[in-house]
């Protein structure tokens, strides 16, 4: 069976140059989605992550000025788990891993630090998602 997303692939390449998106998204996740659920499915899948990860971003910024450890798990959370289904590997590792932190610390030291990292990378992530799926 064809690569469907191989479109997206080619995008991201040129967006980033020598089919490198900096480990930002997983391409073949995003093909296997497409061949279980089809494009449009997938298409709305990136649409609600686009929305919703710059609704977190917005959330992260202001927890980096405001911190609060358990609202922070809280979004690493559901980080974790959204970001994995759309091929954004890279974020919800880093979210997993920030989780995992704060449940055995909550009084983190590196708290607004990696707040301020998380709050970068999903943004960087979400630009490169929009810009592989323009259509989205």
């Amino acid at each position: 069976m064809a690569r469907r997303l191989s479109r997206g692939q080619e995008r991201v390449s040129q967006s980033m140059g020598a089919e490198d998106n900096g480990g930002l998204i997983d391409i073949a996740a995003l093909d296997m989605l497409e061949d279980r659920l089809g494009r449009e499915a997938v298409l709305r899948v990136v649409q609600a992550q686009l929305k919703f990860g710059a609704q977190v971003a917005d959330k992260l910024e202001a927890l980096v000025h405001a911190p609060d450890a358990k609202a922070v798990r809280a979004i690493a959370h559901q980080m974790a788990g959204s970001s994995a289904s759309v091929g954004l590997t890279r974020l919800g590792e880093v979210a997993m891993a920030l989780e995992i932190i704060l449940i055995e610390d909550e009084a983190y030291p590196g708290l607004v630090a990696d707040v301020a990292s998380l709050r970068d990378l999903a943004r960087a992530s979400l630009a490169e998602l929009a810009r592989a799926f323009p259509d989205a």
